[in-house]
């Protein structure tokens, strides 16, 4: 399997043996399913609209929550570690059709090893094309969702304006109760990121950084097992949908 940023489409849908970010399961992928190892309390805690709401910590429970992954890739690995909560529902996307093609098999070999988990279903979704909404509904579902994943959609490589089809679609798919969790790692675009983040991301959402010392020890250059040793630690962030100009804070 593999995790990828494929989700907007730029790859080829044939190219997963060649240069191929899709086919690949990424550090980002193994930090990202770790962190929902954490109590909902703590994942709360992360979100600038959610961490300080009584309200959400007393009545937040994944029995309850649509789930959605971008750019899955062939592993879909944050997916399956929401899936042992027994959300409601879980969706793997990527805009890649042949990768959501592996990605099927192997989420089903998973479920057969985890019988109690939530089976989690998947669909193609490229980002930036305004079809969120047509994409869920096609698997019974609406946006909203109540918890966004991506792991490693953050790269430049064969994705012109990737990102900025990324916040579209993360906008789309989220509003101010959304737990959205987007992976970040350096590899020699950081200030064209900082901007990003500070004149695209940061009018839409609120962006907190998930402490390091709670991340898995792949996130963190040096460690064995470690698919990329050269690259600086892995970043997760939490997104929070600012509210709509007019509409009042839920905090």
């Amino acid at each position: 399997g593999g995790e990828g940023g494929g989700g907007e489409g730029g790859e080829a849908e044939s190219d997963l043996e060649g240069h191929s970010t899709t086919g690949v399961c990424w550090d980002a992928a193994v930090v990202l399913a770790d962190l929902l190892g954490h109590a909902p309390s703590v994942l709360l805690s992360f979100s600038a609209n959610l961490g300080r709401s009584t309200d959400a910590h007393r009545d937040w429970d994944w029995a309850q929550k649509v789930v959605v992954e971008l750019g899955c890739g062939t592993a879909a690995l944050p997916s399956c570690a929401a899936a042992l909560h027994a959300p409601r529902a879980v969706l793997c996307t990527d805009g890649n059709a042949r990768a959501l093609g592996l990605a099927a098999e192997n989420v089903r070999r998973w479920t057969e090893a985890h019988p109690r988990a939530a089976v989690p279903t998947l669909a193609q979704l490229r980002w930036g094309d305004c079809a969120e909404a047509e994409v869920l509904q096609s698997v019974g579902l609406t946006p909203p969702v109540d918890v966004i994943l991506a792991a490693d959609c953050i790269y430049v490589l064969e994705n012109p304006g990737g990102w900025g089809k990324l916040l579209a679609t993360i906008t789309a798919l989220s509003a101010e109760h959304t737990l959205a969790f987007v992976t970040y790692v350096d590899r020699g675009h950081d200030k064209l990121w900082r901007r990003f983040l500070t004149q695209r991301v940061h009018p839409l959402f609120r962006v907190t950084e998930v402490p390091p010392h709670l991340l898995h020890p792949v996130a963190h250059p040096g460690a064995k097992g470690r698919l990329e040793q050269l690259t600086p630690r892995q970043t997760v962030y939490s997104w929070a949908r600012r509210p709509a100009a007019g509409a009042g804070s839920r905090e």
